[in-house]
């Protein structure tokens, strides 16, 4: 096992979940996909704009057709987050601690 793997202390799962990133202090936002996300952060794919050490807003889009059925809506978490790592793929980003999970549209909605 790489050193990567032993620092990691979270589940990592290789799923591409859509977000919207925002650079603290701007009103740019960033459409993204994440590669692999765990409880610590994600790494976000195609991401050129970052710099390692940047805070973001990040909002992740939960919720598929299953879910959607199921639930009768589609949720967000928003979250922050730091920039750790930047490579020609995209950007790791490190999640901080608080959340916020909120629904985008639910049965009642139309």
């Amino acid at each position: 096992m790489d050193n990567c793997e032993e620092k990691r202390m979270f589940e990592r799962f290789y799923l591409g979940m859509s977000a919207i990133i925002r650079p603290e202090k701007t009103d740019t936002e960033i459409k993204a996909l994440t590669t692999d996300i765990s409880a610590g952060g994600a790494f976000f794919q195609n991401i050129s704009v970052f710099q390692e050490g940047m805070k973001l807003k990040i909002e992740l889009i939960i919720g598929n057709e299953t879910v959607k059925k199921l639930t009768g809506s589609i949720g967000r978490i928003k979250l922050r987050g730091k920039v750790v790592r930047c490579t020609g793929g995209g950007a790791a980003v490190r999640f901080q601690d608080n959340y916020e999970i909120i629904p985008l549209r639910s049965r009642t909605d139309n």
